[in-house]
């Protein structure tokens, strides 16, 4: 479908849903192609809409777009409110999907109370949060505060738009950031978090001739390095690090051709393989290698049950053999997993890292970690030490893609906004709650002094891939809080 054909589509889909605005919103802005690192269309499309409205309205070389509306009569004298979502999109597909995601836009599909795309990513985070936005601003009805919003760029590949944000014509003190997934659910505070890589020269090993074994690790459970750091699950890198570690214990003519395994930093790497060099015959090999993994993944049992191993006879390679203990050796010395939990919240995690990806390249392993802490202290005191280890070890260290963590208010004027008013809503209580993972309040907190956040959103389930859902109801649910939000009186 062409954008015009996309948005019909989208615009009969949604056409009984309630809120009508915000769905009519998210169903254009569907229609509009909004992969991250290609927002140049969505953000013309909302300068284009504040532009016929009459609204303060600017964009910046980061293509993140600052808009401001005048408060409601009444109004005036209440505490200005920042509103803030992101325009980009994680724009996946199934692999029989012929749509081009960077020229075509989002079709829904609507089953009882899901919305979800027809063989795509949703872009339901952050695209509702934008129509929310959009919603409020078109309204002539719903009383408020002057509002001030920001919609970033690039938030899903690195925050790269408020990275880059001057903030230096927004006067609010109080933020409502509307990337969360949970419906009830207040976030209060996020880890910071970098970017480490290691590369090491590999040593050459006077190894020739002998037989060519890989041992494949497959199947672990995985998951988000921030969500799921904690639960102990395997990490593929790690554990078949160990393995080679024990199977270097009792072979010493031993040399290694290749180690790599995962596929993002700030994932907990799946999959692990090492190609090996060995005088040893395959029988031999393999009963030593099984017994290497049994004793290295007894511990996994529960938490990774669908793990597998592979020993298996590889193609010869003309390429160079290494020494295999130092390469290990770097690897199990530098850290990995859970480092400290929060003193006040026993149950959170505060500082963390994953190793997410290594690979060998022309006689290089390359390492690449996500690195996280809620402390930026000890965020940068972990670093630190990585990066001594690093040099003890003969590698190079390079640290990127720094951002600052969000820390937890205790006195939080927005908290008790929020807190309140849901009280008064539905006659329970928020949970509220940090989290192990980045979100762009940490910028903001860091750019503006003295600024009040907190972030909610409707459910969303399985975002960031094709399985992605927008529950209707909440989507309703959490317009209705929001205007209550946006309602109360302080003044």
């Amino acid at each position: 479908m062409n954008t015009e054909e996309c948005r019909k589509h989208n615009l009969a889909v949604i056409k009984d849903l309630h809120p009508e605005e915000v769905f009519r919103y998210f169903a254009e802005i569907s229609a509009i192609p909004h992969a991250s690192y290609h927002t140049e269309a969505i953000a013309a499309y909302l300068v284009d809409f504040a532009n016929k409205r009459g609204f303060y309205v600017r964009t910046d070389a980061y293509h993140n777009v600052i808009m401001k509306k005048p408060a409601s009569v009444s109004y005036e004298d209440e505490e200005p409110i920042l509103l803030q979502a992101h325009m980009d999109m994680v724009a996946v597909k199934e692999a029989d999907c012929t749509k081009d995601m960077l020229s075509e836009g989002i079709d829904f599909v609507l089953q009882g109370d899901d919305l979800s795309a027809e063989k795509t990513s949703l872009g339901g985070d952050d695209g509702i949060a934008v129509s929310y936005i959009l919603a409020l601003f078109a309204s002539d009805e719903i009383k408020h505060p002057a509002l001030e919003a920001v919609i970033t760029s690039e938030e899903e590949v690195g925050m790269d738009g408020v990275r880059g944000l001057d903030p230096f014509d927004l006067t609010a003190k109080m933020m409502l950031n509307l990337d969360s997934e949970d419906e009830g659910h207040l976030l209060c505070g996020c880890a910071g978090g970098a970017t480490f890589d290691a590369d090491y020269p590999m040593i050459d090993a006077a190894f020739d001739g002998g037989n060519v074994y890989g041992i494949r690790l497959t199947g672990l459970t995985g998951g988000h390095s921030g969500q799921e750091i904690h639960k102990n699950r395997g990490n593929a890198n790690q554990l078949i690090c160990q393995i080679l570690q024990m199977i270097a214990k009792k072979e010493d003519r031993i040399g290694l051709i290749s180690l790599n395994g995962g596929e993002k930093e700030n994932a907990i790497p799946v999959w692990a393989e090492a190609i090996l060099r060995t005088d040893r015959a395959y029988d031999d090999f393999y009963d030593l290698c099984i017994d290497a993994v049994k004793e290295v993944m007894a511990p996994f049992k529960d938490t990774d049950p669908e793990a597998v191993v592979d020993v298996f006879e590889a193609k010869e390679t003309s390429g160079k053999t290494y020494a295999l203990q130092p390469a290990v050796s770097l690897i199990l010395s530098l850290p990995n997993g859970v480092m400290a939990m929060e003193k006040d919240r026993k149950e959170q995690v505060e500082t963390s890292l994953n190793l997410g990806v290594m690979c060998t390249q022309e006689g290089h392993l390359h390492l690449q970690y996500c690195v996280r802490s809620s402390v930026d202290e000890k965020k940068e005191d972990l670093l630190t030490d990585m990066e001594k280890i690093c040099e003890e070890h003969g590698a190079f260290a390079e640290i990127s893609g720094m951002y600052p963590g969000w820390q937890y208010q205790k006195d939080s004027a927005m908290q008790s906004r929020l807190l309140r008013v849901y009280r008064e809503l539905y006659g329970k209580d928020m949970i509220t709650e940090t989290i192990h993972a980045g979100v762009e309040c940490g910028f903001f907190v860091e750019k503006i002094p003295g600024l009040d956040c907190v972030s909610i959103g409707p459910d969303m389930r399985d975002i960031h891939t094709t399985r992605e859902t927008l529950s209707v109801a909440s989507v309703s649910r959490t317009w209705d809080f929001i205007c209550a939000i946006l309602a109360l009186k302080e003044a």
